[in-house]
């Protein structure tokens, strides 16, 4: 069991079968803090912090086995890839963009739209966001082969 000094938003498995790490992102509820705890040890301190990704609470985190690609959303909408333990929780160097202007993404905040759930698909290469708008959007995750 983790107890947490903060108040879990939500909470993501972002690893794969096998790894060293089997790392669970936890959010935190007042910030856009994102704890890694190794799920395999009983114990409530974190292996890592992080909290530049974002800088608003963290209302959804989907990892992308396909890809080995974290991808979480602000309450402000603003869409964040990044690498688990691995690579260190870098951007990972698969995306095929440099800018989120390039792309799709960036329509959630220019919207106001919270994102409360996203999901992907078997191949990895879509999501699907359920927003504050009651739609779903249907994104292509663009990745280089």
């Amino acid at each position: 069991m983790i107890k947490a000094d903060f108040v879990p938003l939500t909470c993501e498995w972002i690893h794969h079968a096998g790894d060293a790490v089997q790392a669970l992102a936890v959010t935190d509820e007042g910030s856009g803090s994102i704890y890694i705890f190794d799920g395999r040890q009983d114990g409530n301190e974190p292996l890592k912090k992080l909290d530049t990704i974002h800088r608003n609470p963290v209302t959804t985190v989907r990892y992308n086995p396909v890809f080995d690609v974290v991808i979480s959303a602000d309450s402000k909408g603003i869409i964040e890839y990044w690498t688990g333990p691995k690579h260190d929780y870098e951007f990972p160097k698969n995306v095929a963009f440099d800018s989120k202007l390039d792309t799709d993404l960036f329509e959630f905040v220019k919207e106001k739209l919270t994102i409360h759930t996203m999901c992907l698909s078997p191949n990895g290469r879509l999501f699907a966001a359920l927003t504050s708008n009651k739609k779903v959007n249907l994104i292509l995750q663009i990745f280089k082969s």
